[in-house]
């Protein structure tokens, strides 16, 4: 459909003036790419989504719900504080942020506000590429499989936790660097807990109400448009969990509610480092703050019709790794836990007169639950304890309230139940860990069929730079003629060259660039298209 230019009428007292103006109606056009980065990840066939935006087509069913979780702020689905800070500290980030900014969110509304048009189709940028089954590039070290497994949801356990004990077969020790979960049954599958029983002692438990054990170590998990778990593994930092022989592999699968009767094969693929790789640092992970309530002694927990602040710091007697901590620890991710009476959280660490922020919801919201990853690692000084404040919402106003009319609820294991369970992953620390740039070290990974934040968008553009590796000068070379700017920057995120505004070549100095890998970013500048490749500098 053409777009149609928009009159303006104004009326002075002289007389009556009509003044066309410039702004034409927005087509889909203009937000194709919106979507595309933010949106897709998701909303492709055979994902979580029930839809997919990757064409007009199949965006425009779907305009009024859009629009409406746009004003909402229900979609995309991120609902921890990305300007959550303290005095003195920086506001904390994460490298999965699912966020729009205004600018982006104006635009879809007022797409669909001057009428969802089409626009040109030959003129729309070309959908993005997705694997048909996986997220990681390549073939895994060991693919590791559930029972076929129907989904035993129902009345008396809405919720259910199912696990599941595999061995992993392993003769040797390997050192863990990746993995992904693949939901055999997206419908049916909530989320998804991985960890390691190192003894290979465990079972299988489905009976519904399967919680960790003590010896259990966490690796990670899926959700919803959750990236893979990826540990760093550049010169900078080479991190990873050691996976000793005949240890198990457990999948505690969250069955949705409504899921009973479904079908599950869900699996996990896991990648190892090479078996004489050196100078690996352990990632630890530990379930540092818990609060289980009075366990049934002196009554409710959260009675209902009330509204409960409760705030809880580490459970000593739980951790095989105690808070205040005796030496400096690097932060690396935190998977906040709470179910539907909870409606605000925040995370911190504290010593008296310093707060470091680690994570905030305004608005918590369970169906969305995950493993957060930090854009740098985040030092926490011995001294330090993690600390929760939590808001419980137990009245009919709480619009994730899941009970009609609102009934006294406890801390436990059920579906009935509250929660508060907040794991860490983090590493011992070392000097300079805190200046390590996550989002630019794991995002340039070669696993990764998509980036941190972004998609791998088809451009006709051909980007050729040579030699490579280089020691004196680098040539660059694009096939389209445009403008074009640029940079250089290393593996850890941190700029050592600023390209300027240049056409379709250009060679540049590299001899005072210290050897090693990096990344060479070019930009389009009128389009904004960026791609980048790496490149070996041997000064």
């Amino acid at each position: 459909m053409k777009s149609i230019k928009k009159t303006t009428l104004i009326f002075i007292l002289t007389g009556i003036y009509f003044i066309p103006t410039v702004e034409a109606q927005s087509t889909y056009n203009d937000v194709a790419t919106i979507f595309y980065t933010r949106c897709t990840k998701c909303h492709h066939d055979n994902q979580v989504a029930y839809f997919s935006l990757l064409t007009y087509n199949e965006t425009l069913p779907y305009t009024q719900f859009i629009q409406t979780d746009l004003i909402s702020s229900h979609m995309p689905p991120w609902f921890a504080d990305t300007a959550y800070a303290t005095s003195g500290h920086a506001a904390t980030r994460f490298l999965h942020e699912d966020t729009l900014t205004t600018v982006e969110k104006n635009k879809i509304l007022q797409w669909i506000n001057d009428g969802s048009l089409e626009g040109n189709p030959q003129l729309a940028p070309a959908p993005p590429v997705y694997n048909a089954k996986y997220k990681l590039n390549g073939t895994a070290s060991l693919n590791l499989q559930i029972p076929t497994f129907t989904s035993n949801s129902g009345l008396t356990n809405e919720f259910p936790y199912d696990c599941f004990s595999i061995p992993t077969g392993l003769t040797t020790d390997r050192w863990l660097q990746a993995f992904e979960v693949v939901p055999g049954n997206y419908p049916a599958v909530h989320s998804v807990v991985v960890t390691l029983d190192t003894t290979g002692n465990s079972q299988s438990n489905t009976s519904g109400y399967c919680a960790n054990q003590p010896n259990e170590i966490y690796l990670g998990g899926w959700t919803p448009g959750a990236i893979p778990t990826i540990f760093p593994n550049q010169p900078s930092l080479k991190a990873g969990i050691k996976i000793p022989t005949g240890s198990n592999i457990i999948l505690r699968v969250h069955y949705a509610s409504g899921s009973g009767g479904m079908v599950d094969s869900t699996k996990i693929r896991m990648f190892f480092y090479p078996e004489n790789e050196t100078g690996i640092r352990q990632i630890h992970s530990d379930a540092f703050i818990q609060y289980w309530g009075n366990q049934g002694v002196g009554g409710s927990d959260i009675p209902a019709n009330t509204i409960k602040s409760i705030s809880a710091t580490p459970a000593i007697q739980t951790l095989s790794h105690s808070l205040p901590p005796v030496s400096d620890i690097s932060l690396f991710s935190i998977y906040p836990l709470s179910r539907n009476i909870c409606t605000a959280a925040k995370d911190y660490a504290f010593s008296g007169s310093d707060t470091i922020p680690l994570i905030h919801f305004n608005l918590w919201d369970y169906e969305w639950e995950g493993n957060y990853y930090f854009s740098k690692l985040l030092k926490i000084p011995a001294g330090y304890t993690l600390k929760t404040e939590r808001l419980f919402d137990n009245t009919s106003n709480n619009v994730h309230q899941p009970n009609s009319p609102p009934k006294n609820v406890n801390f436990g294991l059920t579906a009935a139940d509250e929660i508060l369970f907040d794991t860490f992953q983090w590493l011992d620390y070392q000097a300079g860990d805190e200046l390590i740039d996550m989002k630019a070290l794991i995002a340039g990974d070669t696993l990764l069929t998509v980036g941190i934040n972004n998609v791998s968008i088809p451009t006709s553009i051909q980007f050729f730079v040579y030699p490579n590796p280089a020691s004196d000068k680098l040539s660059i070379y694009l096939s389209k003629k445009s403008e074009y700017k640029g940079r250089i920057y290393s593996v850890t995120g941190q700029n050592v060259l600023q390209i300027e505004t240049f056409r379709d070549t250009l060679t540049i100095d590299v001899k005072n660039i210290p050897g090693g890998l990096y990344i060479i970013e070019i930009t389009d500048s009128k389009t904004n298209e960026r791609i980048t490749k790496k490149i070996v500098i041997t000064n």
